[in-house]
């Protein structure tokens, strides 16, 4: 699919049940504020 752009990390909780991998640690940040606000929770190989 390619990398996770910083402004579309919004449309992706609470649609996908695991990401692959990441390769910033602000993306990660960031996922995990979202999914705490959203009730959704993610995993990351």
């Amino acid at each position: 699919i390619g990398h996770l752009q910083r402004n579309k990390v919004k449309y992706l909780v609470g649609k996908v049940n695991m990401i692959h991998s990441l390769d910033r640690l602000p993306l990660a940040r960031q996922l995990d504020r979202l999914s705490i606000k959203q009730g959704y929770p993610w995993q990351v190989l």
